[in-house]
């Protein structure tokens, strides 16, 4: 194709994207079907300059890595580097689509960056800290050799002073709801007992409710 052409393929392409109410699932079709595509999305996600184009092609790359994990398994490297991105949508964009890919991580590229991974738990942003709690559930559920590591570690977060009293108490109910998914195969489930037992009163309301809950499940009885 000529150059000018590409050219306006791509802006005709990059303004579709861009659109408030563009068409999320026909893009997905698209990566899943097509590799220029595919490469063109994920590198846009990551690169380009303008918060409609990223932010788009990331909610297309999410949905592909949930339902076509095994196409995107190759772009693990270069997704990768946002976890140290300046930018904490690029951050949030590494923790959720890296989660959603470890379920086909034949080459162990989780277990070796999931100390970086977990960086994000202490990061600057709340939400960002609060969508790697929530990713969390899913990497120890595809990687269970992984559990007692991811966990001992978001119990340890909880010593930093990082974070106002009730956004700490807000992440302590997302901890307690991604524990509830490895309960049974954390080796100390006596820590995760205490855990729920020490944000029984706290500032959040939620979280009360959360915790209430947690021991009502694991703690009866013992």
């Amino acid at each position: 194709m000529h150059a000018a052409a590409q050219t306006m393929d791509r802006d005709r392409f990059l303004k579709e994207i861009s659109d408030e109410h563009f068409d999320l699932n026909r893009f997905v079709g698209l990566i899943r079907t097509d590799k220029a595509s595919r490469d063109f999305i994920v590198c846009e996600m990551i690169e380009h300059e303008h918060i409609m184009v990223y932010y788009h092609c990331y909610d297309i790359v999410e949905k592909g890595a949930e339902e076509f994990p095994e196409l995107l398994y190759d772009y693990w490297p270069a997704i990768e580097k946002l976890l140290t991105h300046p930018n904490s949508y690029r951050r949030n964009f590494a923790a959720s689509v890296l989660a959603r890919l470890s379920k086909v991580d034949s080459e162990g590229l989780m277990d070796a960056c999931v100390d970086d991974y977990l960086r994000l738990l202490d990061d600057p942003k709340f939400l960002t800290a609060d969508l790697c709690l929530q990713n969390c559930r899913l990497i120890m559920v595809d990687k269970p050799e992984l559990t007692g590591r991811i966990v001992d570690t978001i119990l340890d977060s909880f010593s930093s002073d990082r974070f106002n009293e009730r956004q700490r108490s807000f992440l302590s109910g997302t901890a307690l709801t991604t524990f509830q998914a490895v309960y049974a195969e954390y080796g100390e489930p006596e820590k995760l007992i205490a855990f729920a037992e020490r944000n029984r009163g706290g500032a959040s309301p939620k979280t009360r409710k959360i915790a209430a809950g947690f021991l009502k499940q694991y703690a009866s009885g013992r």
